[in-house]
């Protein structure tokens, strides 16, 4: 006979309708978090495009203060923030189904499984730089792993479940950004560089460690959102007007800075990916009404994977010594290569209900 809980409900009962809950998907997210993978396919490729030709197509190269406006984001620039801003639209939720079913050893899973995330890909980063220079430098893969790993003492369930402390404290680490921007990266994020003529300049390397300060803000923030948008809090319409009328007063008081990423960079980033993902919650809420569109949502639920292949394919161009691209003709084609080998993959996995998740 089975034990009552507290509702007088079966507790076999609540456990069923717990797993079966557990169970589920966002696809709405992971239709978001499929096109995040083809804007970071189209980013890859652009990375392998001569720098030289940025000046004459800056479009496709880093935002520039002379040839784009403040407000102005390439798609080059939003690549990382996309990645932090899907991390914390299922971050949270997804620990706290776990940790009902775990309990604390879901906080050891989350720190090794961040850990091995870093030390894999820093191994594979390191491997592919050693081939063609001494050291290999961070980038977007290893701060997924250590921004996640920041976020781990934000896990406990009362800021899991309150879109109100997420809100308050994702403002509170910006506001720490803001403050300790420029010893963060002094710390962190400036590299040697020497110069064929031997001169040595130092360098910064779009954030690095230091910019992982204001990606856990990013996280917790867009946990917020994500809160906001399913518990009805306030329209999600209003939240969406709100932040981009805060992020466009953010970037006339302090303009946003590349590469130096400043928190003004982070916030303005963050308004414009939110309005991306609204437009996806308006076209789920009128016409998908909760369906996967399925090559995006079968993408979306590997991202890890498809970082994983992007850089064996790095450390097969290193090894063999194949040339980068020349032009943006090839970039694209050697990014289509990679990702047709991922989609096959994808789409397999999927079938077989594996799931290499971010």
């Amino acid at each position: 006979m089975f034990k009552k809980n507290e509702n007088g409900k079966d507790d076999e009962t609540v456990k069923a309708a717990r797993l079966k809950k557990i169970g589920t998907r966002n696809a709405l997210v992971d239709n978001v978090k499929g096109l995040v993978v083809l804007l970071y396919m189209v980013d890859h490729a652009i990375l392998h495009m001569p720098k030289d030709g940025y000046a004459a197509s800056p479009w496709w190269g880093h935002s520039n203060p002379v040839l784009i406006p403040s407000w102005g984001f390439n798609i080059i620039d939003l690549g990382p923030i996309l990645f932090f801003f899907v991390i914390g639209l299922v971050y949270f939720s997804s620990f706290l189904r776990k940790y009902e079913t775990d309990g604390r050893a879901a906080y050891k899973q989350a720190v090794s499984r961040n850990l091995a995330f870093m030390g894999l890909f820093l191994g594979l980063m390191y491997f592919t730089g050693a081939v063609e220079k001494p050291a290999a430098l961070w980038n977007t893969v290893p701060s997924i792993g250590f921004a996640s790993l920041l976020a781990v003492p934000f896990l406990i369930p009362q800021i899991s479940k309150s879109a109100v402390w997420k809100g308050v404290l994702g403002v509170g680490v910006l506001m720490f950004y803001h403050f300790f921007h420029e010893k963060l990266f002094a710390l962190f994020a400036y590299i040697p560089f020497e110069h064929q003529s031997g001169e040595v300049e130092n360098l910064v390397h779009a954030g690095g460690m230091a910019a992982c300060v204001g990606y856990l803000g990013i996280i917790l923030l867009s946990g917020a959102i994500a809160d906001v948008s399913k518990k009805g809090i306030i329209p999600y319409e209003v939240l969406t007007a709100l932040l981009y009328v805060s992020g466009r007063l953010c970037s006339v008081l302090v303009p946003p800075s590349y590469p130096d990423m400043n928190v003004t960079w982070m916030f303005s980033a963050l308004t414009k990916i939110n309005l991306f993902y609204f437009g996806f919650y308006l076209l789920d809420k009128l016409f998908l009404k909760g369906r996967e569109i399925p090559i995006l949502a079968a993408m979306g639920r590997n991202i890890f994977l498809y970082l994983f292949i992007v850089l064996i394919f790095q450390g097969i161009f290193a090894v063999f010594n194949f040339p980068v691209a020349h032009n943006r003709t090839e970039a694209f084609w050697i990014v289509a290569v990679i990702s047709v080998v991922y989609i096959i993959i994808a789409i397999s996995l999927q079938k077989s209900k594996v799931i290499f998740k971010l």
